[in-house]
């Protein structure tokens, strides 16, 4: 059986019977992602009682779906997404999206979004005046064209993000067009940016998630690192001159052995293996 990661769990209340809220769920399934649900000619087929108990699962290779009975018409739904992902990545952001869009479409099943993406905008009408969340989805709409026709080289890190909540999936390929090596000019972004043999001074970076850089023989002199998080960054040879890491977050970083955060900060190593229970987590 492939490894899975718990995304989120809903509630849901407004449906006579179980059997309604399946043939729900996958006719909306298939209908947004036909490439990994297939609608059967009867749509409770598409559903399988797992053996000794009382939840059915809907399976798919991406992602898939535990329903259950928690009282009298009201049920529980569990979302995990095929393969192992971590917490703050952007594909779980992703499939956190799916979920919610997901609940509001069978929180209204008088309506039918033929994609999630109108289930999304819909959604998020919802919490705002009509007018305002129209003006947003078209600005928002138009960034996003935006960035998937941009070269990815020239995409800063804001965008990066973007381009990969819109893909569905964390980068691969992509990371060799999005790579650039500092030159000294203004430093546009930091993810998968080369920084070696430099002496950077006199700047505060903060809350910001920074992937896959390397620093190498760097020089930081009064320089802050508040709240940001280093996602398989490597820092080698760093020289430290009155600068700070506070509230930071090390994932799986190859750290020099000059660099000291914080107290407030943390490490976290994942091992090669596949068991969790071997994660490490350091806080300084």
């Amino acid at each position: 059986m492939s490894e899975v990661t718990y995304i989120s769990t809903v509630r849901v209340t407004n449906y006579a019977n179980i059997a309604d809220l399946k043939v729900v769920i996958i006719k909306t399934l298939a209908r947004w992602f036909p490439n990994h649900y297939i609608l059967n000619e009867d749509p409770l087929e598409s559903w399988v009682k797992t053996e000794g108990t009382v939840v059915d699962v809907l399976y798919s290779d991406t992602f898939q779906f535990e329903l259950s009975i928690t009282d009298e018409n009201v049920y529980k739904l569990e979302m995990y997404a095929i393969g192992r992902f971590r917490r703050q990545g952007s594909s779980c952001d992703f499939f956190e999206m799916i979920m919610e869009c997901l609940e509001y479409q069978l929180q209204h099943p008088e309506r039918i979004f033929d994609t999630m993406i109108d289930c999304h905008k819909e959604d998020e009408a919802d919490e705002s005046e009509a007018d305002e969340s129209e003006a947003d989805a078209d600005s928002e709409e138009d960034e996003d064209d935006l960035i998937m026709n941009m070269p990815l080289r020239e995409m800063n890190d804001a965008q990066i993000e973007k381009y990969v909540e819109r893909i569905g999936r964390c980068p691969r390929d992509e990371c060799d067009e999005w790579a650039m090596v500092y030159n000294g000019d203004a430093i546009l972004r930091y993810s998968y940016c080369e920084f070696i043999q430099w002496g950077i001074e006199d700047q505060t970076v903060s809350n910001i998630t920074i992937s896959r850089a390397t620093f190498d023989e760097i020089t930081f002199t009064n320089y802050v690192f508040d709240g940001v998080t280093f996602d398989e960054c490597v820092f080698k040879d760093i020289i430290l001159k009155n600068t700070t890491f506070k509230n930071c977050k090390f994932i799986d970083c190859e750290m020099d052995s000059t660099m000291v955060p914080d107290k407030s900060c943390e490490v976290i190593n994942y091992p090669d293996s596949d068991d969790d229970d071997n994660i490490h987590v350091t806080y300084y």
